[in-house]
């Protein structure tokens, strides 16, 4: 993502915005710089992983385990934590009915949509009628 991308979702009338998908592992650095200027364009959602249980990933676990620390002291709007099973529905169809079932998902659904309302201009009561 880059400076420009953020640009143009603030610009975007009627909310929306970016979607951009990290891995834990990929850093943060780069969104760490942006968010001195932007950080209140930036919503982080983070999904539970799965703990590792062999000893051979044990060094891998710790080091997801503090940048996962670092991601969360990113400075940036909100940051959502959704559980694992959150990731599981493959079709369009399954993701759909786990927004609109799970409640942890409809929670930050709501709180998303009601951030896009307050950082979009106020509009004219004739205008919203139209």
């Amino acid at each position: 993502i880059t400076v420009k991308d953020v640009l143009l979702s603030m610009q975007r009338g009627g909310g929306g915005g970016l979607i951009c998908i990290a891995g834990i592992e990929d850093g943060f650095v780069h969104l760490r710089r942006m968010a001195k200027e932007y950080h209140e364009a930036i919503y982080i959602i983070m999904v539970e992983g799965e703990e590792e249980e062999d000893a051979t990933a044990s060094v891998r676990w710790k080091k997801i385990k503090g940048m996962t620390k670092g991601w969360k002291k990113v400075k940036c709007n909100t940051i959502f934590d959704l559980p694992r099973d959150a990731i599981q529905p493959t079709g369009v169809d399954s993701t759909l009915e786990y927004l609109h079932t799970n409640d942890v998902a409809k929670n930050v659904m709501t709180k998303l949509k009601a951030s896009s309302k307050n950082s979009q201009p106020e509009e004219d009561d004739d205008e919203r009628m139209r």
